[in-house]
């Protein structure tokens, strides 16, 4: 999975191993729309669900550039883009790593604001949940639940 910018515009693209393929990964965030945001320094990870998470990153590229809370999830069965939970807290460049029982746990990275990086010391989990649309995020040191 891939996404970004380019000289000719904007674009997402996963990768087919079969055909050694990137075909477009349609109605995602090739479109850039308020919902589906063109972002950079983001994480993308890949759930047990088989979805991918991707979270995160720099937004406003083109005017007014700040890390984000915001995270979606591609589902490569019907190459769709939805919103999920938003972190707690806004980062890019920041580590993301499937755990063994599921979750996922991003780690560091920095909170870019008014043209300042500032590094992160924190930690988050995402937990997707088999069944449902509902999924929760917690905070490390904080437990709560999210509708997204």
């Amino acid at each position: 999975m891939t996404a970004g910018v380019s000289s000719a515009g904007r674009f997402s693209e996963r990768y087919q191993p079969a055909t050694g393929q990137w075909p477009a990964a349609t109605g995602g965030l090739g479109a850039c729309s308020s919902v589906r945001e063109c972002r950079c320094g983001s994480s993308a990870t890949l759930l047990g669900t088989g979805e991918v998470l991707v979270a995160g990153g720099m937004t406003g590229l083109y005017s007014s550039p700040g890390s984000t809370t915001s995270a979606m999830l591609y589902d490569p069965a019907t190459s769709a883009w939805t919103v999920t939970g938003p972190m707690s807290g806004d980062r890019e460049n920041q580590t993301a790593n499937l755990l063994p029982n599921g979750q996922m746990l991003v780690a560091g990275g920095v909170s870019f604001r008014n043209h300042v990086a500032t590094p992160l010391a924190s930690a988050e989990l995402y937990t997707p949940l088999a069944a449902g649309p509902v999924r929760s995020a917690q905070t490390a040191g904080q437990v709560g639940r999210r509708p997204l």
